[in-house]
């Protein structure tokens, strides 16, 4: 399958909301095989506009980095796309580890150093949490809330960034010594998902992963190529699936 010369995911899903409103973009499944959330391609536009001004109000520009401290949900896949919508580059941390506050919290500072972060989203309640572990950065973290937004503005258009400018940010693994930052641009991925993978996918296709997304495996492959394409894409938390394995093939 050939892929439509976007120059960015943004138009990629522009272009899909317009063309296929009604056709599935994204589906979430819990545990048991349940669809906890899904959104068609004219929902996610409209939800990563809404989130995109939510950045926006958080006072992130163009050319910031922020940071995406969430599960495996559909609220990290706003918070990406909304960030890439006004130019951010976002980083999607590993997941928070239940109950492992102190790692998660302690990780968080030093990423926030690191980068020179403007801003994390979290869920509600573990942005709680890390305002009162770190109240030197309280005014950067903020709990996802996108119905607080309001309207958005009908002329509220994606920043145009720099082929070369980066376009989000990944983190690696850190297992052999102090994470190191790994920056990919627009041009790059844009190239990567039109000359690399592409072929590996026909029209109608529906994508499965259970690959977390601050991996490229689920970031690229079950991500963000499915939204270059306007194809459906399910999403199984690596949790559940490492639980019920059977859920993939489902």
């Amino acid at each position: 399958m050939s892929v439509p010369n976007f120059a960015s995911i943004i138009e990629a899903i522009r272009h899909w909301a317009q063309e296929t409103p009604a056709a599935n973009a994204l589906i979430f499944l819990d545990g048991e095989g349940k669809t906890t959330s899904s959104a068609t391609y004219a929902d996610l536009w409209r939800d990563v506009r809404c989130m995109a001004l939510a950045w926006q109000q958080c006072n992130v520009n163009p050319g910031d980095v922020v940071l995406l401290n969430i599960g495996h949900t559909y609220e990290i896949v706003l918070g990406f796309l909304g960030a890439m919508y006004v130019g951010a580059a976002p980083i999607i941390l590993p997941y928070p580890r239940p109950g492992a506050h102190d790692a998660n919290i302690e990780r968080l500072d030093l990423v926030f150093r690191h980068t020179d972060a403007v801003a994390a989203l979290f869920p509600p309640a573990l942005a709680t949490v890390a305002r009162e572990r770190l109240p030197h950065r309280r005014s950067q973290i903020h709990g996802f809330a996108p119905a607080a937004v309001g309207d958005v503005p009908a002329d509220f258009e994606p920043h145009v960034r720099g082929s070369d400018d980066p376009l989000y940010m990944q983190l690696t693994s850190g297992t052999t010594g102090r994470p190191k930052i790994a920056v990919l641009s627009q041009a790059a991925v844009m190239t990567n998902i039109r000359g690399v993978f592409a072929a590996r996918y026909q029209p109608g296709d529906t994508v499965a992963g259970c690959m977390p997304f601050h991996h490229d495996g689920g970031l690229v492959l079950c991500l963000l190529i499915p939204l270059a394409m306007g194809l459906a894409s399910v999403h199984i938390d690596p949790a559940h699936w490492i639980n019920e394995p059977r859920l993939l093939w489902q």
